[in-house]
Parts: C-alpha cells; sequence; structure tokens
C-alpha cells in the first residue's frame, strides 16, 4: 500500500498524524514561496525530533547513571562470583536491585523507550516515502496525469509495461479504475522515468499534455540544493543525489563517535561494549 495510506491499529494513526504535520509544514512553505519539499522534509524531521527530545533525553540519562553505578554492581558480582547456591543469587539479585532502587534505575526503561520511538520512526519513514499520499498540493500535481491515464486504456497499459521494467516500482500493484494507485507509480518517477514514458506513447496525446502542463511544477516540488532530484533513487552512480547518501553515512558514524566509551571496570563487560560499538560501525 503507497498512496492508500498506512493502515494498522498502530502505524495508520501515526503516520497519518505525521502525514497531517508535513502536510501543514508544506503548506505554510510554499505560501511563503518555498515549493521543494526537501525543505519541508528537513522542518517536519527536526520537528519529529523535537518531540522525541524528552524521551531522547530520559534514554540518556539512564544510560549516563547505568554507567555510574556500575562499578558498584560489579563489585556486589565480584562477592557472589563463586557463590552458585540459590540463596547466595537471590542476595546478589537483591543487593543489585537495591543499588539501582537507590538511584532510580530501571532496566526496563531504556527498552521502552526504544519501543515508543520504533513506531514512529517508521511512520516518520512511511511518509517521507510516500510524499503524494499526505501533502495534498503534491498530490494534486499528479491528479490530472492520472486522470488521463486512468480514462485511457493504452496509456494504462503501456505505464503497466514500463513499471515491470523498473526494479523499484514492479512491487506496486496498478488498478486503473483507482487515481491513488496510478499515483503510486507516478511519484516514483525521475525525468528520465517521465521522458521514456512519454516515449512509449509517441510523445502526444491528452497524457503526454497533462505531463508536459505538470512537469515543470513536479520537478520544483522534488528539486533540492542545486537540481537534486529527491524521486530519483541515486544508486552507484555518481550524480548529484549521491551527495545524500554520503552525508547520511558521514553523519551516523559521527553520531556513534559523540558518546565515548567509558569504562566499567569490569574486562568483560568493557570488552562486550567495544565489540558491539565496532559491530554498530561496520
Amino acid at each position: 500500500m503507497f498512496l492508500t495510506q498506512a493502515d494498522g491499529l498502530i502505524m495508520g494513526p501515526i503516520s497519518k498524524l505525521l502525514g497531517l504535520l508535513l502536510n501543514g509544514i508544506y503548506e505554510l512553505s510554499s505560501n511563503l514561496g518555498i515549493v521543494s519539499i526537501g525543505a519541508s522534509i528537513i522542518i517536519f524531521t527536526i520537528a519529529v525530533r523535537l518531540c522525541l527530545l524528552p524521551s531522547m533525553f530520559k534514554q540518556t540519562r539512564s544510560s549516563k547513571i547505568q554507567q555510574f553505578i556500575q562499578p558498584e554492581i560489579n563489585k556486589i558480582n565480584k562477592k557472589y562470583r563463586n557463590k552458585k547456591d540459590q540463596e547466595s543469587m537471590l542476595k546478589q539479585q537483591a543487593e543489585v536491585r537495591e543499588i539501582q532502587d537507590k538511584y532510580g534505575v530501571n532496566l526496563t526503561g531504556g527498552c521502552l523507550v526504544s519501543i515508543i520511538q520504533m513506531p514512529i520512526f517508521f511512520a516518520l519513514y512511511n511518509v517521507i516515502q510516500n510524499i503524494p499520499a499526505y501533502v495534498t498540493k503534491v498530490k494534486e500535481l499528479y491528479i490530472p496525469i492520472a486522470n488521463a491515464i486512468k480514462n485511457d486504456t493504452t496509456a494504462f497499459e503501456k505505464l503497466g509495461e514500463y513499471k515491470e521494467t523498473v526494479a523499484s516500482l514492479k512491487i506496486i500493484k496498478m488498478n486503473n479504475s483507482n487515481t491513488n494507485t496510478i499515483i503510486d507509480v507516478l511519484a516514483k518517477f525521475d525525468n528520465d522515468s517521465w521522458d521514456a514514458y512519454k516515449e512509449l506513447l509517441g510523445g502526444n496525446g491528452a497524457v503526454v499534455d497533462a505531463i508536459n502542463a505538470n512537469m515543470d511544477q513536479i520537478s520544483d516540488v522534488y528539486s533540492f540544493i542545486g537540481g537534486i532530484n529527491l524521486a530519483a533513487a541515486p544508486g552507484f552512480a555518481l550524480t548529484a543525489a549521491f551527495i545524500i547518501p554520503i552525508l547520511s553515512l558521514v553523519f551516523q558514524y559521527m553520531s556513534l563517535n559523540a558518546t565515548p566509551m567509558q569504562s566499567s571496570g569490569d574486562p568483560t563487560a568493557d570488552a562486550t561494549m567495544k565489540s558491539m560499538k565496532t559491530m554498530m560501525k561496520v
């Protein structure tokens, strides 16, 4: 499901709520003369991050406290290292809980925050992946083209033929009585795709006229930083769009290194943490 918005008891409402936020941001920016969806996505992402800031702060605080009390817990573990009887194990657990209660540490708190954040990030990805499904003004640019295709059997069949030649489009199911499913395909088109489709139609006709009438506005919406087309998947080609995944890689790597690993005093625990950080980097 693409333009037909995400459904489900959890993902549906969250995606719709985030979609309303992105739609509002784009409405405001377009009224100010900024029609590029890229600028709206940046503001949208910052807004979502700010909303998640309290939970992220709580997660970071919990992590720092756990690092702080780890030496005390290590002393308890060392104290009961060679005692495997049930009574000793129960005492060990009780002493560890006593320290955790003293500092207000909840071992499940960090996991709970991550679980809460996860559907929000999935919904965020879903909204950004399917812009016309959530942004009204962008969808309106595709409607005349989709309606023209829907009313032209040959054009619909040609669109289906072209769709099957592009790996990223094959998974989209089209229905010639449903405008949304046609827009799902068109929303993934880059400039080369539009040209290839018009060529399949012979370069003329009502569909081609509709494309030509709206093509410049669609290009403006997806144009970002000197002409990068946000609708195009960069792949491995050395194009301007390739700068986006490169920057993503750089900032993710910087984020991993932002928090230095602190020694817990336990060689085994330190080795495990170092191994986990190395795996994350890889």
